[in-house]
């Protein structure tokens, strides 16, 4: 099944983390890799490359829906059947990356939920995601425990279906609301998660909260 599925990879300034997450993959038996280098200006492309991804290079930073939507057209166009997609900073585990390809037997669209077990989730990225959750259920329609995940995976005929237009953090809610839209139900399963120093400097702010709630309101009635 594993040959089967590419691994999708939107990468910004990743450079001191995408080497050990890819050699991590191909341990565990993921070899078909591909990283997006969303216009990073440090050495993400080189080491990516040099964990033996294949890597697509965007010359302006897009967003991480931008570099995801390029990753699944890739995947799209060189016949892979299952999609999956992690982030670039090693919050994630590859186990449960391999608990949601597991879960693919038997659902079309999985989604890793840091809330389905116990996690120590700083309050700030709580609230945020809480939030998240709420605007997606009421905006959408669909109700999730995780919208901002960034660990899913998705067969080949939902890929096909999707119309994403959305380049920045609304792409996590936007996708949630395609799915339900194309009629597939979206499984959570519980993931762990770590958060450093580092990952907590990424993510969203207020400013960038606000400009997504505008983002996922001018999706909801354009749809």
């Amino acid at each position: 099944m594993i040959k089967k599925t590419v691994v999708i990879i939107p990468a910004y300034n990743e450079d001191r983390y995408i080497y050990k997450l890819l050699k991590e993959l191909k341990i565990s038996g993921f070899q078909n890799i591909i990283v997006i280098d969303d216009g990073s200006v440090d050495d993400t492309s080189f080491w990516a490359k040099k964990g033996g991804a294949v890597v697509l290079k965007h010359e302006l930073n897009r967003g991480m829906g931008a570099a995801t939507q390029t990753g699944i057209d890739w995947g799209i166009k060189n016949n892979y059947e299952y999609f999956l997609t992690i982030d670039a900073d090693g919050q994630q585990k590859i186990k449960d990356l391999k608990k949601i390809l597991d879960t693919l037997k038997t659902h079309k669209c999985v989604i890793g939920s840091r809330f389905l077990e116990k996690n120590n989730i700083p309050i700030i990225r709580y609230l945020a995601n809480k939030v998240a959750n709420i605007l997606t259920g009421v905006i959408f329609g669909t109700w999730v425990t995780d919208s901002q995940s960034g660990l899913r995976g998705f067969h080949r005929d939902i890929a096909e279906k999707l119309h994403l237009h959305s380049d920045g953090f609304e792409f996590c809610s936007d996708f949630i609301r395609e799915v339900y839209f194309l009629g597939f139900e979206v499984k959570e399963i519980p993931i762990s998660v770590l958060y450093t120093k580092e990952t907590m400097k990424k993510g969203q702010n207020l400013a960038e909260g606000l400009k997504t709630l505008s983002k996922l309101c001018l999706r909801a009635i354009t749809r």
